[in-house]
């Protein structure tokens, strides 16, 4: 079974093309997963995007992104990172791989700092 049809089946199963009051505001955390292995007997989304929309709703994925382009994406190295991130979060579930998460963040605290010294050096 190939993730097309695991897409197919959340998308179907959440009625992810309609807007409704669950679209908006998610289905709450777990249920992905739980649908995904209810109904194929396989506990992974393999979508973060996916599963970051249904678990939190419209307003949490546009949330989520905006936070995350408007207050990380500060540099270009930046900004690199966080699309290659998307990217990833297109076809598996990056979220549950705490070595990446770790990683990730310790890379955008030292984009941050990085830019930051080119400010203060700079003024």
């Amino acid at each position: 079974m190939g993730r097309a049809a695991i897409y197919q089946l959340l998308i179907d199963d959440f009625h992810l093309n309609s807007l409704s009051l669950n679209n908006l505001f998610g289905y709450g955390l777990g249920s992905a997963d739980y649908t995904a292995f209810l109904y194929l007997n396989f506990n992974n989304t393999h979508s973060d995007l996916l599963k970051l929309y249904i678990e939190g709703g419209l307003i949490f994925f546009i949330f989520y992104f905006y936070i995350i382009y408007q207050y990380y994406a500060t540099n270009k190295n930046s900004f690199i990172l966080i699309i290659i991130t998307n990217i990833y979060y297109l076809a598996d579930t990056t979220l549950i791989y705490s070595y990446y998460t770790i990683i990730y963040f310790l890379m955008m605290y030292y984009f941050h700092k990085m830019d930051q010294n080119e400010h203060t050096d700079h003024s």
